[in-house]
């Protein structure tokens, strides 16, 4: 009997069919920041496509302000030699159109200071370098060097383009220099002519230092605003100064001391933001207008990043704060908070406001007249790829079709915003 029960009992545990358990796979949540989550009404992507960048374990980060042409999305690949430095995609379908590798004149991604793109050139900026590379081919079409002989020069970050010509300044010693020159030449050849000159003499002992001029036509004549930001290494004092400097007249015709960011000039008003300021300026004589001081001493940004639509200034701070202010008074229509640290540049379509954040890698969108958080959203890929995040690249928009050009780092991807 006992052998009886043993056989029944190892015949009932040979024909159970064992159950197959299914273990559900951990999602990768990245870790909060200071500030984290409070977006609940993101709408989730429509992705037009997405192009890989480069290796998929590498940090292939774009950086730099990336540039959106009629029939081309131009990326700058970051810290992998001179090997593919920028590659232009074409817009409705992420191909490689061409791309540049030139180790005697670029020796990496990452020397581009700032870059440009006028008509049918792209203008790079790598210090005291400038090239200039057509826009179709990625052919180099000339090279040359805005510098001084027999001196330690320093070429400015940024470069402005305008009316053919291709605007820079540099010193005359990396460090503690004596002088600032303001330059510009052709953009068809190199011929580099001295617009003015700003001389450490002039503000006791203080370094002068250039930025890249914003333009502006006043009765029929055209006016640079050359921002000038002087340092003095002895005291570690600092004070900004904007130069308007008349073409027609070649001269400067008013100096004004300000908050010191890049300022954004629309008709007759001259807008800058900066070290907790926001500051409105008058063209023509230079004279401020308005002052409005921030909520927060946090609230700073230093290179400004500031928009002007739907007739009012859109200013986002590199804290995680982002303004609205009336145009003529200064007053502020709204203030959100939780809109992400340190940005990108702003960037408009169809009434909001769209930019990444270097803080927490993430893209999004501002509605212009209420100041509500509309998009807060990580890369899709980033469950598969820790690094890829909407960090340095930025955004740009196509207003014609509404769709977003961005990269996360080791996508570059197209994303519709009109669903």
């Amino acid at each position: 009997m006992k052998i009886f029960n043993l056989l029944l009992f190892l015949v009932f545990i040979f024909s159970c069919k064992k159950e197959k358990i299914e273990i559900e796979q951990p999602v990768y949540e990245p870790p909060c920041g200071v500030f984290c989550d409070t977006a609940t009404v993101a709408p989730p992507f429509n992705t037009v496509w997405m192009s890989p960048i480069g290796i998929s374990d590498s940090l292939y980060y774009t950086v730099g302000r990336t540039l959106l042409g009629e029939d081309f999305y131009l990326t700058i690949r970051n810290f992998r030699g001179p090997n593919n430095a920028i590659v232009a995609r074409d817009l409705s379908t992420g191909e490689v159109k061409w791309t540049f590798s030139s180790p005697e004149e670029l020796e990496d991604g990452s020397s581009i200071s700032d870059i440009k793109l006028y008509e049918d050139k792209i203008v790079i900026s790598s210090w005291s370098h400038i090239l200039v590379v057509g826009s179709q081919t990625g052919n180099l079409i000339w090279k040359s060097s805005v510098e001084i002989e027999n001196s330690d020069t320093a070429g400015e970050t940024q470069i402005s383009v305008h009316n053919g010509y291709i605007y820079h300044s540099h010193t005359d010693r990396v460090v503690n220099g004596d002088d600032l020159y303001y330059v510009r030449s052709p953009i068809d050849a190199p011929q580099w002519d001295t617009l003015f000159s700003v001389h450490k003499s002039d503000y006791t002992g203080f370094s002068p230092y250039g930025t890249s001029p914003s333009f502006v036509d006043l009765n029929g004549q055209t006016s640079g605003i050359f921002l000038t930001r002087l340092y003095n290494f002895s005291t570690h004092h600092s004070k900004e100064i904007y130069y308007s400097y008349n073409f027609e007249l070649d001269s400067v015709v008013w100096t004004s001391q300000g908050a010191g960011g890049t300022p954004v000039v629309v008709e007759d008003k001259i807008y800058t933001f900066s070290r907790t300021h926001i500051q409105c300026f008058d063209a023509y004589s230079g004279e401020l207008i308005w002052d409005q001081q921030l909520a927060n001493s946090l609230e700073d940004a230093f290179g400004g990043n500031l928009i002007v639509v739907e007739n009012q200034l859109v200013v986002k701070t590199d804290w995680h704060t982002i303004y609205s202010l009336n145009l003529e008074t200064g007053d502020i229509n709204w203030r959100t908070e939780n809109a992400g640290t340190t940005p990108t540049l702003l960037q408009y379509y169809n009434g909001n406001v769209y930019y990444s954040t270097i803080g927490n890698g993430k893209l999004y969108g501002v509605n212009v007249q209420s100041g509500e958080v509309i998009l807060e959203e990580r890369s899709p890929n980033e469950k598969f790829n820790p690094n890829a995040t909407f960090t340095w690249s930025g955004v740009r928009i196509d207003q014609e079709t509404g769709y977003l050009y961005t990269t996360d780092g080791v996508f570059a991807m197209c994303i519709d915003l009109n669903e």
